[in-house]
C-alpha cells in the first residue's frame, strides 16, 4: 500500500484533529518568527488567504445533503 493510499484511508479522531491544529498554529508562529516581513503585509492579504482556504470546508458544511 502506498503512502497516498494510507493517507486517504486514514480515519482521524478528535485528538488527532486537535493536535494537527496545534501543530499548524506552532508552525505558523515559527514561520512568522523566522520571516518577519510576512507580518508587514496589509490585512486584506490575510483575508484573501483565509477565504481561499475556507471555501472548500464551508462548501462541504453548507451544501444541501439530500
Amino acid at each position: 500500500m502506498s503512502f497516498l493510499e494510507k493517507a486517504f484511508n486514514y480515519k482521524s479522531d478528535v485528538w488527532d484533529i486537535g493536535l494537527i491544529k496545534i501543530a499548524v498554529f506552532a508552525a505558523t508562529l515559527l514561520f512568522a518568527k523566522l520571516w518577519p516581513e510576512l507580518l508587514s503585509l496589509d490585512w486584506y492579504w490575510y483575508a484573501i488567504v483565509w477565504i481561499a482556504a475556507a471555501i472548500k470546508p464551508f462548501y462541504g458544511i453548507f451544501r444541501n445533503k439530500q
